[in-house]
């Protein structure tokens, strides 16, 4: 008898086991290799993992060099156009202001993307808002006292800003202006395109309590301070 027969016993068969390679045909179904599960046994195959979505691209945070450029630009040619108007509304001024500011920043992007620069209208909507905030607002603080998350800004000189959130947080928040003289331009010109009951600061008023258009209120000091102080608070806060 022939001793390679399965179930036969050889060297390399033992006595009751078929060989791995070999498959017997047993009632219609052929039974995998000794050792082997049968197909119900492995597991089906694994789901993929939830995949989050893709934020966005945010456009990048302007150059405060670029804006502060684009700024005086603006201020210029804003100034020109009110040398000899005097009978001019706030609301006029601003929206003529950000006409002016809207084409200086479009010429400048322009010329960006002529030269190759990928400028999206995100990012010229980002650096509009921005050359707008040092034209009529905070400079780089405007974005921060339009967030409803903060309550508090505290700007002791022009390069130390403390930022308290209403859950408590705090945190340093950017430098306010190139120098102290520079805050001080800053604060006196908002003073002055602000309400018309609210007072200007100046040495010979070194104080300034004020409503801010968002509805936070800023109160700000200096001559009698070592440095120049100012305090931008939420609504919230001041209750």
């Amino acid at each position: 008898m022939p001793a390679d027969r399965a179930g036969d016993p050889t060297p390399d068969h033992p006595p009751g086991r078929r060989p791995a390679t070999v498959h017997t045909q047993i009632n219609g179904y052929q039974h995998p290799p000794t050792g082997l599960r049968p197909p119900w046994a492995y597991p089906g195959p694994t789901p993929p993992a939830h995949l989050e979505p893709t934020p966005p691209d945010r456009p990048a945070q302007p150059d405060d060099t670029v804006v502060r450029a684009l700024h005086e630009q603006a201020a210029q040619v804003l100034a020109a156009e009110f040398r000899a108007a005097t009978d001019v509304s706030a609301d006029d001024r601003r929206a003529i202001g950000e006409a002016i500011t809207a084409r200086i920043v479009r010429h400048h992007v322009d010329a960006r993307r002529i030269a190759g620069d990928a400028v999206s209208d995100d990012d010229e909507q980002a650096i509009l808002d921005a050359v707008l905030a040092y034209l009529f607002g905070l400079g780089r603080l405007q974005a921060i006292t339009d967030d409803p998350a903060v309550e508090n800004v505290m700007v002791l000189g022009h390069h130390r800003v403390r930022v308290e959130y209403a859950d408590g947080r705090v945190a340093d928040g950017p430098v306010a202006a190139g120098d102290d003289r520079e805050l001080l331009q800053m604060i006196q010109r908002i003073a002055v395109i602000g309400q018309r009951n609210e007072r200007a600061l100046t040495v010979a008023k070194p104080t300034l309590n004020m409503r801010l258009p968002n509805g936070n209120r800023l109160a700000a000091m200096h001559v009698v301070t070592p440095a120049p102080v100012v305090v931008i608070a939420a609504p919230m806060a001041t209750m």
